[in-house]
């Protein structure tokens, strides 16, 4: 699970959160709260137990079929 930390450099930017999520450091808008780490250059087991897991990973599947630019990924399928 994410835990809120503060930066190492000891700099904070207004409107921003920092959070430690598996050993990285995030910086994110205050509007947005981390849930919990899904995807991370693992093999997810058993993600067909929660649905919301495979919506999300879908999600996440369709998108990266679709941007062609060369600063983004394209997930070829």
């Amino acid at each position: 699970m994410a835990r809120a930390v503060d930066p190492s450099n000891g700099t904070r930017n207004l409107g921003k959160y920092y959070y430690e999520m598996l050993q990285s450091l995030f910086e994110i808008d205050t509007k947005y709260v981390p849930i919990k780490p899904i995807g991370f250059n693992q093999k997810n087991y058993n993600i067909f137990e929660n649905r919301l897991d495979v919506l999300r990973t879908l999600r996440e599947v369709k998108l990266l079929c679709h941007p062609h630019h060369e600063n983004a990924i394209t997930l070829k399928i």
